[in-house]
């Protein structure tokens, strides 16, 4: 656990709270990033699946970027 990151997205939550209360947005989502190194070669296609199971009820979605690499993410949205 990062306890920078954890005070960053507090700090984040708090941003959101303060614009909602001010009328600027109805509804904030914030996301956080995760990156994972892995000891055997990554298999996209095996993850995907992998957190379809895990999170059965979220939209999930995994994006390759030539630029970026892969973003896999889940989301309750």
């Amino acid at each position: 656990s990062d306890p920078e990151a954890h005070a960053r997205f507090l700090s984040s939550v708090e941003q959101a709270i303060r614009a909602i209360h001010q009328g600027d947005f109805q509804k904030v989502v914030l996301s956080r990033r995760k990156t994972v190194r892995f000891s055997q070669p990554f298999d996209p296609t095996k993850a995907f699946d992998a957190l379809c199971k895990t999170y059965p009820t979220a939209f999930v979605s995994l994006v390759f970027l030539p630029e970026e690499g892969i973003w896999l993410g889940a989301t309750p949205e």
